[in-house]
């Protein structure tokens, strides 16, 4: 009689122990089974000390940005290189800041200075009055508004309109008083609109000129305008809790049970037309494939925008609620996210599954702490990191079965450098590391299935095949009928050894260790490992 693998899968703890297949564990832990081998993972290889307080990091520019609030969520500009974050720490607007303004020289670092996401509306109307003398000859009745430029190129809303007036030949219009008080920060210019008709006929703000902020006046000698105001009516964001980019040059910001989609090519425009509303408050917002996952407190909706007009906003007919912000993420065939039954993925038709159902039970997957798990998708696999803690673990969605993870340091947060194709890692220490990068491999731990006799059995020999040796050891452990019965510890070869005598009606193993490991038999008599 011989028992034991050669080939090792992950570890599935949904299921009794007896009725694993033999390649299956019930624990698997620090272990990389892509082989079939036991290969032990190594520790994050630190990079950089990121800022006292850091809960947060994005990799950027070559460097990594920190910050100090967890909730918070991180983008590219969609219309520059600035970097944008939306939290409900950072006041009534999201941030946003250039390289130079972020860094100030560092390689990594919190913001050292930032501007709003966004430009508020001019709060008054622009004075407008006739120069020169009247012709015969009606040119134009118009009136004019204006809107605010910040120095990252973001336009506001038109402020209100002027007085009517009436334009003959010989006259042109004078525009003051465009600010009550000092120029609003991070405004560095201003544009100027006329009432007119556009090539369709009907009325529109057209564009006039680009003006400096600090311009006391101007006069309108333009003849002729082409561009229609594209800012009219639109709001900044206000209060946001987090932002994604859906794509089509559509943003999507969220607050309580809102959610604001952008005008398209205006990131910081949110017209009220297009608000949405969810039946509960929305936790998230993750993307695949074009669609908006719409992550709430309880069912999840479906979003597509090719046109903020033409959005369609889906209640799923299921629930699913989302636990924590900064568990959702993107796999190639949909967005997953901590739920209370489990890892949950939804595809952008909208279907659910359940990444965890058939692995873990639910107080098992309960007991990973969701609520405050932190994901992120690398290299195909999955990572679950529980905040604050050592603990985490890794999920091939192609494969039945999870890895846990014991680390060395308590975890603030996890990245995806996708320049650099790695996992980077920001533990309790301020030390962001490359995960699995290190020289030093963490020590693993796989328990085996239970073997289920139909009668009594003799095992007394065992064999471990792999790379161990004085330096990386290994440890066996074997069970006799639910009890451990067995302990080698220093295994530092490959030849078989003996195990205590006696009848086995069940058997359960354990192998650990910092070497790879190919081969593990038990077996009745030495004869049977060859």
């Amino acid at each position: 009689m011989r028992i034991g693998t050669g080939v090792f899968r992950e570890a599935i703890k949904a299921i009794e122990a007896n009725r694993l297949g033999e390649e299956y564990a019930v624990e698997a832990v620090n272990c990389d089974l892509r082989t079939g081998a036991i290969v032990p993972i190594n520790g994050a290889a630190n990079c950089m000390t990121a800022p006292a307080g850091a809960e947060r990091i994005h990799y950027w520019k070559g460097k990594i940005a920190c910050f100090t609030q967890r909730d918070v969520s991180v983008l590219k500009h969609p219309n520059n290189d600035n970097l944008v974050w939306a939290g409900s720490d950072y006041g009534q607007h999201p941030r946003q800041a250039s390289e130079t303004q972020f860094f100030a020289g560092a390689q990594i670092g919190l913001p050292a200075s930032s501007d709003r996401f966004g430009v508020d509306e001019p709060a008054a109307a622009p004075v407008v009055r006739v120069n020169g003398t009247a012709g015969t000859d009606l040119l134009r009745s118009t009136a004019y508004r204006f809107s605010a430029v910040a120095s990252t190129g973001e336009e506001s809303g038109l402020s209100l309109p002027s007085a009517n007036i009436d334009v003959y030949e010989g006259q042109q219009a004078k525009i003051t008083q465009f600010w009550t008080g000092a120029v609003p920060s991070g405004v560095s210019k201003i544009r100027v609109y006329r009432a007119e008709t556009d090539q369709y006929g009907a009325a529109a703000w057209m564009y006039v000129t680009e003006l400096d902020a600090t311009v006391a006046n101007f006069i309108d000698t333009v003849e002729d305008t082409e561009e229609v105001a594209a800012t009219d009516g639109h709001l900044p964001p206000v209060g946001f809790k987090g932002l994604a980019d859906i794509g089509n040059g559509i943003m999507v910001g969220w607050n309580g049970r809102d959610v604001h989609l952008s005008d398209v090519g205006f990131p910081t425009a949110y017209p009220v037309k297009y608000r949405l509303r969810t039946n509960s408050d929305v936790v998230g917002v993750g993307v695949v494939g074009g669609f908006g996952i719409v992550l709430t407190q309880g069912k999840p909706y479906l979003l597509s925008a090719q046109t903020p007009e033409s959005a369609t906003f889906t209640e799923l007919q299921f629930s699913a609620p989302c636990l924590s912000m900064r568990s959702i993420c993107a796999t190639e065939l949909g967005v997953v996210f901590a739920s209370t039954d489990g890892l949950m993925q939804i595809s952008s038709g909208g279907v659910a599954t359940n990444l965890t159902d058939g692995i873990l039970r639910r107080e098992q997957w309960q007991a990973l702490d969701p609520s405050n798990m932190i994901c992120a998708v690398h290299d195909g696999k999955i990572y679950g990191f529980a905040y604050g803690t050592a603990q985490a673990w890794m999920l091939d969605p192609k494969k039945q079965g999870i890895v846990d993870l014991l680390l060395v340091n308590p975890v603030s947060d996890a990245h995806v450098d996708d320049e650099g194709d790695r996992l980077l890692v920001l533990d309790q220490n301020e030390s962001v590391g490359g995960f699995a990068e290190s020289a030093n491999p963490l020590s693993f731990r796989w328990k085996s299935a239970e073997w289920l006799f139909s009668r009594a059995v003799s095992l007394s020999v065992a064999r471990i095949i792999g790379d161990q040796s004085a330096d990386h050891p290994a440890t066996l452990k074997v069970w006799r009928d639910g009890v451990l019965i067995f302990t080698k510890t220093g295994i530092a070869d490959t030849r078989p050894f003996m195990l205590p005598g006696g009848l086995y009606m069940r058997a359960q193993y354990e192998i650990s260790g910092t070497a790879k490991v190919r081969v593990v038999h038990l077996a009745s008599d030495v004869s049977e490992l060859d």
